[in-house]
């Protein structure tokens, strides 16, 4: 709650006070939620009051143009007047809140301490008790009785006054370069109004260079964003109008790839491509289900390429990203997003907000400007009155020490011994009174300085070593992003970075950038691009002549599949025992090419075909015909018009050829078995029951549920070319119409909106949201501040201190000379005047 209060009124505590809570609201600003609404009037109050300000101080302000080598120095400077940076060491020294007080007591408040540190107060008390105690009483005739007549040589008497004018010109010196620290304070001090409502200016309202959004335009863009995406908001309910009365494009899309996907799946088992009959390899290849390949895949990524599939796959990427989960991960990243920036408000509010809203620095400057002048000229003025004193002193002692009677005898004028003492008197005023003014701006110097360096080095790893007594939870997330944003923002060593804050704002599984620009601005962006970009190029249609999609489908429609269940040749071979007769006579060796449907083909002159485009593939008839045309038919055994022979009657090669026949035979009716069905069918269902995508909604809960079944290879060759060639010309032409009826709602209408009411957003978020400008102004304030204010207060102090210890010296030398002359003064032998009577 301190946090909130602005510096109290006394210069010395309430500054220091003051300084340690800046300090400690600039770091640990960023952990705490204040739960408030994201903007209200009275940030655009003080945005205002520091665009004014800053208007108004910086045209007084004189920038101190303070380069590496001179800020080096100064720092140097601050060290030693911050007995080794106190503050910090105390901080890290401490385990707890409670031992933070043991530790400031034990450190900070015991006698060594205290007598080392506060020397000039200690100074001021010795040499007024001495003052008092002999000083006072030194020209009394009570100190008389160890007077006596002193003879000084000239050469002496010359060294003094040597040392005497050493030390005024010191005492000048001094006193003048008081005034270098009081000017140093003065421009500090005004030059920090201006840095401070800059920085203000610019976190609240804005910076061009480096880029900063701002933080009131930042949070009411995510304020925009957050009631956009709230349940009921005017943008939800156009973009579900838009994503309900797109959806049968997705619906069409997901239909079609489903069905190539089950063709392939189909095509590609392994009952089908090597058919077996109860665990005995037929010893048959679908050789069409390898060259169909080629023409699925075309058409699959005619189906992807296709702008059917861009509009379904922009429209379901829009609704992935801004609907369900992903909608409330966003809106409440928007929360997490926003509550850092609040805090930084706050902490600009509570640490910068006196430098904007009163006038607590301006009253410090001009109160320097006045009290400080008047006491520097006095100070000056009484170093040149004490300067011309001593000098008097001097001269009288060496010119005019001594006078004669008429009598010629030689007096000692009492000039010189008042001059001395006028001189020595004003001296330890003089001192008493500077010991105590540099006694206290010591003291003051001590914590003021501490906060400096504190605020100067403050990174990382000093946030953890302090965390302990400030009870900082520097823990998870929260505390990464602390420290994050104190060294990559405020205290990042390359003056040129310009570090995005959104990178810095930890949320689940990554940070802020990441989720509202690389998975939602990015991700829908890139789908709308590709979208516009191929409906210039592309064609709406897929099912037209010649496209991949058609060629499939007539392909389906026209190849019997069952013609293309081939032998493979290699496995024929392998098995010559049983096979070899057939294969090696002459009249019946053309029939092993022969296929395992009823009918002969003729195979398409076609490329797709490969070795067998052109070719005649025998049917089952044709090869029973041609066996019983030699041999005996046997009536018991049928497949398709025909059926096996008898060899009983045959010898020799004729019947080895007829025993191979029957058993090529034989691999042509296990193709073909009655009664059971060794292919495997896929389909659709719904409810359980058959669905044809092509003329049914076979969607359930928005998926395809497919079913693999076994069938014949009639059934096999009936689903591809029947119900898979007709469904597939009706799935495309119904995706046709969909693409061409609904582009542009989601091209136009669904693209304006989202990029209206949340891309456009998110973009000025993110290329915005920039923190390089606080390192820069934050510097400003600490040159301002401590190497300008603080510096040139210690600086005032140290010059204090400077002559104080001078004047001692002068006041030593000149009570020797007065005490001197005095005591010469005192030896005078009376003179006594004769008369005549």
């Amino acid at each position: 709650r301190s946090l909130k209060q602005g510096p109290p009124s006394p210069l010395c505590c309430s500054t220091s006070m003051w300084f340690a809570k800046t300090a400690i609201a600039i770091w640990v600003g960023a952990l705490y939620a204040t739960g408030q609404s994201f903007i209200d009037q009275k940030d655009r109050d003080l945005a205002s009051k520091a665009n004014t300000k800053a208007l108004e101080s910086c045209a007084l302000a004189v920038d101190p143009d303070i380069d590496a080598e001179e800020r080096a120095k100064r720092k140097e400077d601050l060290v030693k007047a911050s007995a080794d940076n106190i503050i910090l060491k105390i901080l890290k020294d401490s385990t707890s809140p409670d031992d933070l007080t043991v530790q400031m007591q034990d450190q900070a408040l015991n006698p060594s301490f205290l007598l080392f540190q506060a020397g000039p107060l200690l100074a001021f008390i010795f040499f007024l008790v001495v003052y008092v105690l002999y000083f006072c009483w030194a020209p009394l005739p009570c100190c008389w009785c160890c007077s006596r007549k002193r003879n000084c040589p000239m050469v002496l008497k010359f060294v003094f006054i040597v040392l005497i004018g050493g030390i005024i010109l010191g005492l000048i010196i001094a006193a003048a370069l008081s005034m270098r620290g009081f000017d140093s304070a003065v421009n500090g001090f005004e030059n920090t109004q201006c840095t401070a409502a800059r920085l203000v200016n610019s976190t609240m309202a804005g910076n061009s260079d480096p880029k900063f959004l701002g933080v009131i335009r930042t949070l009411e863009i995510f304020q925009e964003l957050k009631d956009s995406l709230n349940t009921g908001s005017s943008f939800l309910n156009s973009l579900t109008a838009i994503l309900t009365n797109t959806k049968p494009i997705s619906d069409s899309v997901l239909v079609a790839s489903e069905t190539m996907t089950n063709i392939q799946l189909m095509l590609s088992d392994s009952a089908n491509v090597n058919p077996m009959n109860s665990g005995t390899d037929l010893l048959h290849k679908c050789e069409m289900c390898a060259i169909l390949a080629t023409p699925i895949q075309d058409a699959v990524s005619a189906l992807n390429a296709g702008v059917g599939s861009a509009l379904a796959s922009t429209r379901n990427t829009v609704e992935e990203q801004l609907t369900g989960p992903n909608l409330q991960t966003l809106s409440d990243s928007m929360l997490s997003g926003a509550d850092p920036l609040i805090e930084l408000k706050s902490v600009v509010h509570s640490a910068f907000g006196p430098f904007v809203e009163q006038d607590t620095l301006a009253t410090v400057s001009d109160g320097l400007a006045t009290g400080g002048t008047l006491s520097s000229v006095a100070l000056i003025g009484v170093a040149l009155l004490l300067a011309a004193c001593s000098i008097l002193t001097g001269v009288c002692w060496i010119c005019v020490d001594k006078s004669k009677d008429t009598d010629g005898t030689s007096q000692h004028r009492r000039v010189t011994h008042r001059c001395a003492c006028c001189t020595w008197c004003c001296g330890c005023f003089y001192m008493l009174f500077v010991l105590l003014i540099s006694g206290i701006m010591t003291a003051a110097a001590i914590p003021l300085s501490s906060m400096c360096l504190l605020l100067e080095d403050v990174d990382g790893q000093t946030i953890t070593d302090i965390s302990a007594p400030l009870e900082l939870n520097l823990t998870g997330a929260t505390g990464d992003m602390m420290i994050s944003m104190i060294e990559e923002c405020f205290r990042n060593p390359d003056p040129n970075a310009n570090p995005l804050l959104l990178n810095l704002i930890k949320v689940d599984n990554g940070t802020m950038y990441e989720l509202i620009v690389n998975q939602t601005r990015d991700q829908i962006n890139a789908q709308f691009d590709s979208l516009t970009a191929l409906l210039d190029t592309g064609d709406l249609a897929l099912y037209t002549v010649g496209s991949p999609i058609y060629t499939l489908t007539q392909t389906l429609r026209n190849t019997p599949m069952s013609s293309m269940i081939l032998p493979e040749q290699s496995k024929l071979t392998s098995a010559a025992a049983t096979y070899g007769a057939m294969l090696n006579d002459g009249a019946l060796q053309g029939y092993v090419m022969s296929g395992a449907g009823c009918s002969d083909m003729n195979v398409p002159n076609t490329a797709s075909y490969g070795s067998l485009a052109g070719e005649t593939i025998y049917g089952i008839n044709t090869f029973g015909a041609a066996i019983r045309a030699r041999f005996a038919p046997d009536v018991s055994s049928s497949v398709c018009a025909t059926g096996k022979v008898l060899c009983t009657g045959e010898t020799g090669t004729e019947a080895a050829v007829c025993t191979a026949s029957n058993a090529f035979m034989d691999l042509k009716v296990g193709l073909r078995p009655v009664g059971s069905s060794i292919f495997k069918c896929r389909r659709f269902t719904k409810n359980g029951m058959p669905c044809n995508p092509g003329t049914q909604n076979c969607l359930v809960n928005g998926a395809m549920v497919p079913e693999t079944y076994d069938c014949t290879v009639d059934q096999f060759q009936d689903l591809l070319s029947t119900y898979y060639g007709q469904a597939l010309e009706d799935i495309f032409t119904d995706l046709d119409t969909k693409t061409s009826t609904l582009k542009d709602q989601i091209s136009t209408n669904l693209k304006a909106l989202v990029d209206q009411q949340v891309m456009q957003k998110i973009s000025t978020v993110a290329d915005g949201m920039t923190c390089g400008f606080l390192g820069a102004s934050y510097q400003g304030v600490i040159d301002g501040l401590c190497y300008g204010g603080v510096w040139g207060f210690q600086a005032m102090s140290a010059s204090y201190v400077a002559c104080a210890v001078l004047t001692i010296l002068l006041v030593i030398i000149t009570f020797i000379v007065w005490r001197v002359a005095y005591d010469n003064v005192l030896s005078n032998t009376p003179v006594v005047k004769l008369t005549t009577e």
